[in-house]
């Protein structure tokens, strides 16, 4: 090869790379532009061609795309980036065969795989131990370990190294020795401990973690502070003793520090009075003590009115006794304080989406989100981002509203997201192979093998699986709300696509926007039933969704396998009532000659006189199974839902959740609503209402932050000439 040729090949490759790395970083019109550029000099340049190919595929521009991408194999057929680009293209429509083809053509011209990134060596420390060679064993990992004090997986080593959890205590005090300040080591010495020893280690901890002002001293200590009796009792000692050595002033006191520690001199800081009250609220809470909480943290708001943490910890108290709007309002005042904080924002969104006001959360992740250049919504910048939680939680908001076809089409977009994760493995396999430790490869297949026991997806496919079956059971209702969305719907892109041919660039559909799915039931147990029944078979709700589906679908014996199961998992859950009176009165009596299992109920009648009724979610139950055996406007169940309401003011406090049971019943009163049953909803919300009084569904006023604002200048004095500690 002559200089000349040499160059002009060093040239083209970089050019190569460069247009490489723009489409890596999602620069592609820039990377459109630059092949542009060399195209004009070089109109038939194989490489160039496929990328601008592939660059035009990923902006869905796909006739283009195929176009170039085979004008670039014509004119390159020894191509190696040529055939793979078109086969890229093939296998981003889920052409497989075409791209099988494509690909093996790439292959025959060049066999050679990409190069494995160097495998980093392993610690010889778990070889030593299988070969009785502990002494050395542990001398290496200890030797880590004063490199890195904070490393879990450095002490479970020691852990099997030492012998298991009898080694525990012994281990810890001497890991303590070689590093006093690892936060770790702390940690793992106070869940180990028991009796005295856990109350000094707890009260040490916490008043140290006071003092530094770290607001998830709690949450790093919660998992140990109530597994037993004797832990929830030293835990509310300590917090007591806090709480009024902080009101009294000086020193934080408590029978559970050790004596004699602290310097004679020692001045407490200021802000120990707050972080105590923050400590506290969230000690109450997790008791289910919301209204001590609730005190707790307006007297910390008083003393500071400036800290977020408190609005948000406040809105998760407001959300737990059932009011929204006003943890909507406390954690979206809590990100007005900072507006550069991400999680502030995250937390804001979600309580306003599960308030239902879905057009504040759009607004408040605006802030957040990447400007598109083509002034795309912000809904288009979150599908593109993959915030599958903000989809999720948009369609159970919409759901609550009875609007079914919206919720699909957004728990659909969490659908696409995990199917978009595992179409893009192949291109991750080459990636890991050049790039990443054998290791990570091999954590990276496990994570394909289950990617869609992610809980999100969990969340996304529930949520649709009561979609589907609302769009089944209620067709008039549905059909109306499809007619009216899809007539507003088509005049928005009517509009969007004139201005995109005036642009000269290409419409896409929203991906928020409602489909006409001729088989919705095929299309719930494609895409969210088999995976979670795969997933998740031990997951009653899960056993219950799947027989709903089925049921409807005809599949009968599938909805009888998933009764099946869900008998054995818990026969008692009043969503399985539901499920087998449906499966009893309405699928098995549709079909022709389908015998039921042994094993199952066969009298609805019976079924439902034997169901418990010791809590909401039983009494729940118990009302739906009769709506579907009598239908929802007969007399039986009518005379149900008073039943209901009467018997919801009888259960005792040791019957009632009031965390978990709060959900159940605002949608029990909702339905009494929707089925016209205004006297058992009343009497229903009464009772409630002694049980929540704070929730809005009951009838209760919500929480705003101009209340706040009032309570916070009186509490503190400053109401004289219109000042306000939040102004």
């Amino acid at each position: 090869m002559t200089s000349n040729a040499a160059n002009a090949a060093r040239r083209d490759e970089h050019q190569l790379r460069f247009i490489l790395q723009l489409h890596d970083s999602q620069q592609y019109r820039n990377a459109l532009k630059e092949c542009d550029k060399i195209l004009k000099k070089q109109p038939t340049s194989g490489g160039v061609l496929a990328l601008k190919a592939l660059t035009l595929n990923f902006l869905k521009r796909k006739e283009e795309a195929y176009e170039l991408a085979r004008q670039a194999v014509q004119n390159n057929l020894t191509n190696f980036l040529c055939w793979h680009v078109i086969g890229l293209i093939y296998r981003s429509d889920r052409n497989y065969t075409e791209a099988i083809k494509c690909y093996r053509n790439a292959l025959r011209i060049d066999p050679q795989p990409p190069p494995a990134g160097a495998q980093v060596h392993r610690v010889p420390a778990d070889l030593l131990a299988n070969l009785n060679r502990t002494a050395e064993a542990e001398a290496i990992l200890l030797a880590e370990f004063d490199r890195n004090p904070e490393n879990a997986d450095l002490v479970r080593a020691l852990l099997r190294v030492r012998g298991g959890a009898d080694a525990e205590a012994g281990l810890y005090a001497e890991l303590a020795q070689r590093r006093p300040r690892s936060q770790l080591v702390r940690h793992l010495q106070l869940t180990s401990s028991t009796g005295a020893d856990f109350a000094r280690q707890l009260a040490t901890g916490v008043v140290a973690g006071i003092r530094r002002c770290v607001p998830s001293t709690f949450n790093s200590l919660k998992a140990r502070l109530y597994v037993d009796a004797e832990s929830r009792t030293i835990t509310e000692t300590l917090v007591t003793d806090l709480l009024r050595s902080s009101e009294a002033g000086g020193r934080l006191q408590s029978s559970l520090l050790p004596a004699g520690e602290e310097k004679a001199d020692f001045s407490e800081p200021a802000s120990s009075r707050l972080w105590v009250l923050y400590f506290a609220a969230n000690h109450y809470a997790a008791v289910l003590d919301l209204e001590r909480a609730l005190e707790l943290v307006d007297l910390a708001i008083a003393h500071t009115p400036t800290l977020p943490d408190l609005y948000i910890l406040k809105g998760k108290l407001l959300k737990s006794c059932g009011d929204l709007k006003g943890a909507m309002a406390a954690s979206t005042y809590a990100f007005d304080l900072d507006k550069q904080d991400r999680y502030l924002n995250t937390e804001a969104c979600k309580i306003s989406l599960e308030a239902g006001d879905l057009a504040h959360a759009e607004k408040l992740i605006e802030n957040f989100t990447r400007a598109d250049p083509d002034g795309a919504s912000v809904l288009k910048s979150l599908d593109q981002l993959q915030f599958s939680w903000f989809s999720t939680l948009a369609g159970k908001a919409l759901l609550k509203d009875r609007q079914a076809y919206k919720a699909l089409a957004r728990f659909r977009q969490v659908h696409r997201i995990y199917l978009e994760f595992w179409d893009d493995q192949l291109d991750f396999h080459t990636y890991c192979l050049r790039k990443m430790t054998l290791r990570a490869y091999a954590s990276l297949i496990s994570y394909e093998n289950r990617i869609r026991k992610d809980v999100a997806f969990f969340d996304a496919a529930l949520g649709a699986i009561e979609a589907y079956i609302f769009v089944h059971d209620h067709p008039a209702e549905a059909g109306r709300e499809l007619a009216t969305v899809l007539k507003a719907q088509e005049k928005v892109a009517v509009k969007q696509r004139a201005a995109a041919a005036a642009a000269g660039k290409t419409y896409t559909v929203p991906a928020t926007d409602v489909e006409a799915v001729e088989d919705l039931l095929q299309e719930a147990i494609d895409n969210f039933v088999r995976p979670l029944v795969q997933d998740y078979p031990g997951d009653i709700r899960v056993q219950v969704g799947a027989a709903a589906i089925y049921a409807r679908k005809g599949l009968l014996d599938l909805a009888q396998r998933a009764l099946l199961a869900g008998l054995a998992i818990d026969a008692s859950h009043p969503d399985l009532l539901v499920a087998l009176v449906y499966f009893l009165t309405k699928a098995v009596p549709a079909s022709s000659g389908f015998a039921p299992d042994a094993g199952l109920p066969t009298s609805a009648e019976a079924l439902i006189a034997a169901a418990p009724r010791s809590s909401i979610p039983h009494l729940s139950g118990v009302l739906r199974a009769t709506a579907l055996m009598h239908g929802p406007t007969a007399a039986e169940t009518q005379a149900a839902g008073m039943a209901f309401a009467t018997a919801t003011g009888a259960l005792t406090a040791d019957q009632i959740s009031v965390v978990e049971d709060l959900p159940v019943a605002e949608a029990a009163l909702a339905w009494l609503k929707a089925h016209g049953q205004e006297a058992a909803a009343s009497a229903f919300s009464e009772a409630c209402q002694k049980i929540w009084p704070r929730a809005t569904a009951f009838g209760s006023a919500a929480f705003s932050i101009d209340e706040l604002r009032q309570s916070l200048a009186l509490a503190s004095g400053c109401e004289k000439e219109g000042f306000s500690p939040l102004a």
